[in-house]
């Protein structure tokens, strides 16, 4: 009787143990599973961009923006650029620079250092008043026509018709600005930093 029990329990130990080793094998694999698919979302984060004062609700999905989103990233892009004083520019400036794509920044980050300094100089303001705001998906880009007025010592100097574009890059979520400027009707582009200041000192010789 005594050995029969005993292979009663040695027969039971070892079903126990089977168990114990399927059951560990199954919590090893599902660590891994678990372990690489957290692993995969680390490496693939995104930071979602919001400008400042956005209260709306965004869907973010993969090579799509919401509508919205992109309309209140417009408006902080250029109400950020294109209305502001001696004072306010710089931050304002820093605020849209952070929101350019790695490969762009640099050039940007000249071409609007030297535009803040020569601002601050001249103690000028300005304000662009945005009369249509166009995106265009297919193209990543977005354009704003509008009036701008140029303010010295509170008092308007210059008001002209203009349009200003920027093109950008989107992907889960980041939305990145590659292009920016003035937006040329004759060659239906985006003029480059270079290129405006060209034309301005074209303009101020006239």
């Amino acid at each position: 009787m005594e050995i029969g029990v005993l292979k009663n329990v040695l027969a039971r130990v070892t079903a126990e143990n089977k168990l114990l080793k399927f059951v560990v094998v199954i919590i090893a694999l599902s660590n891994v599973y678990f372990g690489s698919l957290a692993y995969r979302a680390l490496q693939e984060k995104k930071v979602v961009l919001y400008p400042v004062g956005y209260c709306g609700k965004t869907v973010v999905g993969d090579r799509k923006p919401d509508p919205a989103y992109v309309l209140q990233m417009s408006r902080f892009v250029f109400d950020s650029l294109l209305t502001f004083t001696p004072s306010s520019i710089r931050k304002q400036y820093e605020a849209v620079l952070a929101v350019f794509a790695p490969q762009s920044y640099e050039k940007y980050k000249k071409a609007f250092e030297r535009y803040i300094d020569d601002v601050i100089v001249s103690k000028i303001s300005s304000v662009f008043f945005i009369d249509r705001l166009e995106h265009m998906p297919k193209k990543n880009l977005v354009r704003a026509s509008g009036r701008r007025v140029i303010f010295y010592a509170d008092q308007p100097i210059e008001t002209k018709s203009i349009t200003f574009a920027f093109t950008y890059r989107y992907h889960y979520g980041e939305f990145r600005i590659l292009e920016y400027g003035k937006f040329s009707s004759v060659q239906k582009r985006i003029l480059s930093p270079e290129e405006e200041e060209k034309e301005e000192k074209k303009g101020g010789s006239k």
